[in-house]
């Protein structure tokens, strides 16, 4: 365990090397290792990973925003299955369900003039006149007050998007070509690594260490579940994944991955295998270890037609050494701002340039 202490404040407890099978999400976020979006930071710029990361103190926790909300529940359906989707999420009520439903404070007057009762007060005093008089009244604050009671701590999800989520996790489970993408291995497994003998010597030999959150390991295949959003945008399917693997580097985020996969074999043999997981299965994962394997995405639209598509990443195409290239760029940015910078703020260091006709390249193509 890391104990170091910075003028951020203490470095986040690091979790040993190796392979974790049911390891909570917030364990797996917490170790400051290196994950595909941090390489993307990176990538972007050493600033961006800064701020983002746990050495920024004042970097405050993101809300997530509703689509990733759809996005978690959906995967967590199609990836870890039933049992895990309905122990984490809850159908909500609908105000379509109750008939004459008492929403606002003129909906609860109404009721309680056409009752024969007083219709002075608050909402909430209202509410509570409405209840005393019936208790089986139909008010929109109680019936949403015992599904908090119901959902026992799940995440209560909109019905319609409750609904639609189970509708479209059909169009991949029933799918001929991706029925069997998630069967026959592990969803949600990490995977913690150090470089080698790769360390931050100007930082108190700091090791560079990687980490992976795999959407789904089988024997012989990597699985990652995207969504694509297309409203608005008037392209066919296939251009739209093929843009948002460029636009999102996707690439390099399965690259890392394949890369997650190449420690597994000997965490396997040297016993760093972590949670629940039969020893069947890893002997066999172990046996066809060295035969060729696949990544592949399974994308599906999350709005309009819930379309799905699986895309197979080939690691000995020129695409993935150029994304493992862009990784190692992505590291050595690391090694250098955190040798010059420590945890403190990671400015930009980059020379001033002058305007080149070719920086506008795309406006005056199109001027001309």
């Amino acid at each position: 365990m890391l104990e170091r202490k910075t003028e951020a404040g203490s470095i986040p407890e690091t979790l040993p090397d190796g392979v974790y099978f049911n390891l909570p999400a917030e364990d797996y976020h917490r170790d400051p290792a290196l994950g595909s979006g941090d390489i993307s930071l990176l990538l972007k710029h050493p600033g961006d990973y800064w701020w983002a990361s746990w050495m920024n103190p004042q970097q405050p926790p993101a809300e997530p925003t509703a689509p990733q909300q759809w996005g978690s529940a959906f995967h967590a359906l199609i990836v870890e299955g039933e049992e895990a989707f309905d122990a984490r999420y809850y159908r909500g009520p609908s105000q379509d369900d109750y008939p004459g439903v008492l929403v606002l404070a003129d909906d609860l007057r109404k009721w309680l003039k056409l009752h024969g009762y007083a219709v002075s007060g608050n909402k909430s005093t209202l509410e509570n006149r409405v209840l005393s008089a019936d208790p089986v009244a139909p008010v929109w604050s109680e019936i949403e007050r015992k599904a908090e009671v119901l959902a026992e701590g799940r995440t209560i999800l909109d019905p319609r998007v409750f609904d639609k989520i189970v509708l479209a996790s059909a169009y991949v489970t029933k799918h001929p070509k991706l029925a069997r993408a998630f069967t026959n291995g592990y969803p949600e497994v990490s995977v913690f690594w150090t470089l080698g003998e790769t360390y931050v010597e100007s930082f108190g030999n700091w090791p560079v260490r990687c980490k992976a959150r795999i959407d789904y390991l089988k024997f012989r295949g990597l699985v990652d579940l995207k969504s694509i959003r297309m409203r608005q945008k008037m392209k066919e399917f296939d251009v739209a994944i093929n843009d948002a693997i460029s636009w999102y580097g996707y690439d390099v985020q399965a690259a890392h991955y394949c890369q997650a996969r190449e420690q597994i074999p000997e965490f396997i043999r040297t016993f760093k295998t972590f949670g629940e997981v039969e020893s069947s299965w890893l002997k066999r994962y172990l046996e066809l270890s060295a035969e060729p394997f696949i990544f592949s995405w399974v994308f599906y639209q999350a709005d309009g037609a819930p379309l799905a598509r699986r895309i197979d990443y080939n690691p000995k195409a020129d695409y993935h050494f150029h994304a493992v290239a862009d990784i190692e760029r992505a590291l050595e940015r690391y090694r250098r701002y955190l040798s010059v910078f420590g945890v403190s703020q990671w400015v930009d260091v980059t020379e001033p340039r002058t305007l080149t006709s070719e920086d506008l390249r795309t406006r005056l193509a199109a001027i001309v």
